[in-house]
């Protein structure tokens, strides 16, 4: 699954101009607003919460055919437990 899918099920999630604005935040916080992991979707944990970095996490664990993880992200924690720190 490409990065471009991953942002559009993020955007299909949360709304495109919501995405637009996490992905403009997290230049503004030094983050590469072209990677989800450990970037994008660290602020929009914070900024909308757990669900849509679950919605596509479970969709990427799911689409994966190898069966091999998601790379690891800080969130994983937060994903399980449904809480932001």
């Amino acid at each position: 699954m490409t990065k471009k899918v991953l942002f559009a099920l993020a955007a299909c999630n949360c709304g495109s101009d919501r995405a637009k604005q996490l992905r403009a935040e997290a230049v503004a916080k030094g983050l590469n607003p072209n990677v989800r992991i450990n970037n994008v979707e660290v602020i929009a944990a914070a900024r909308v919460g757990a669900e849509p970095v679950n919605y596509v996490s479970n969709i990427y664990r799911q689409s994966n055919k190898s069966g091999a993880e998601e790379p690891e992200s800080p969130l994983r924690e937060i994903r399980h437990e449904g809480a932001l720190p």
